[in-house]
């Protein structure tokens, strides 16, 4: 290529860069919601009156409630699927209230301020994976030091609280997300395996305060709660197969070291974790004398049941729900909840 050509491509590539550049900067918006940063899933509008022997079911939670796009990997569903064919006289109602990225703080705002409106009989609470993770402050999700009031995450709305330049904007849309907000940093990145200590997670005292003052708020509505422990795929012994499916500790609790330079939580530290989340919730559960679904014990930790650390297979969906409906039958809560209902 000539040297008039050559200037002639230069120039023309740079005012395609600064218009494409303009255009991002006018144009990009980052919506949020400004209490829970992702948008509440909303009930139908008016809610309706209840009808002789409905069953008002709500389960909250995170992605692990709200599930995948398939009907076969949303929980709350099977379970009215399930509850439906057992109890045939009672018109059994759920509604998933799980959304992406949401903590028992989101759940707590979200009971308290709005979904008691539908005054549901039962509340099902899958709550920890989330929480877990708040105890790191990666710096594409994250802005500041560790809050206990989680308010350094902006997960889903980081964008919004952090807009990212046109040249970071092009990178991820080519090279998909990475560890790092500096895209000239990107091709320089090296990660490490951690196995930290249990004292690294202090979300866990948060955790469990939010929990224990959801319980309460349920209560003091007149429904049931009901608390799940969070099955995950951490387990002693991972193979390589398995090991590969993990990338919540990459993703969610990478910790900057130095330029370039990142650590995150062994599988081995994520485990340690997640079974202390999962005590918090059995204990609070015995305390508060509150039934518990122990989902972490039901589901096995393989592939077959797992797409990766926590989100289930239609298999493991399916093992999820049945295990909550026959903690539900075996309690009696349905039963007593159609017969006040008739």
């Amino acid at each position: 290529m000539s040297s008039p050509r050559r200037i002639r491509f230069l120039a023309l590539a740079i005012a395609v860069y600064a218009a494409a550049a303009l255009i991002y900067y006018y144009t990009e918006e980052h919506p949020f919601d400004p209490f829970t940063q992702t948008p509440l899933p909303r009930l139908l509008e008016p809610i309706a009156a209840r009808a002789p022997g409905e069953v008002r079911i709500l389960a909250v939670g995170g992605s692990t409630t709200e599930g995948g796009p398939e009907d076969a990997k949303r929980y709350p569903l099977i379970v009215k699927q399930l509850l439906s064919a057992a109890y045939p006289d009672l018109r059994i109602e759920v509604f998933n209230a799980g959304r992406d990225w949401a903590t028992t703080r989101h759940s707590l705002i979200g009971y308290v301020t709005y979904y008691q409106d539908w005054h549901p009989d039962i509340v099902l609470m899958l709550e920890g994976i989330n929480d877990m993770y708040r105890s790191f402050s990666p710096e594409p999700f994250a802005i500041g030091d560790y809050d206990p009031l989680y308010s350094h995450f902006y997960g889903a709305s980081a964008n919004g609280a952090k807009p990212p330049p046109f040249e970071q904007y092009l990178f991820t849309k080519l090279a998909g997300p990475i560890v790092t907000t500096y895209w000239y940093e990107a091709p320089f990145v090296r990660k490490k395996e951690v196995d930290y200590p249990l004292s690294i997670y202090q979300s866990l005292t948060p955790f469990g305060s939010n929990l224990n003052k959801l319980v309460n708020a349920v209560r003091s509505t007149g429904a049931q709660p009901v608390l799940i422990t969070q099955p995950s795929l951490y387990k002693p012994e991972m193979s390589a197969e398995e090991r590969k499916a993990l990338w919540f500790g990459e993703a969610f609790c990478a910790t900057r070291t130095g330029y370039a330079r990142y650590e995150y939580p062994a599988p081995s530290s994520l485990k340690r974790a997640m079974d202390a989340f999962n005590e918090m919730t059995r204990t609070i559960a015995i305390r508060e004398h509150v039934t518990l679904v122990d989902g972490d014990a039901a589901v096995p930790k393989s592939l077959e049941m797992f797409d990766d650390d926590c989100h289930y297979t239609a298999d493991g969906t399916k093992r999820l729900a049945t295990t909550v409906v026959e903690t539900l039958k075996n309690s009696g809560l349905i039963t007593a909840a159609g017969s006040g209902n008739r």
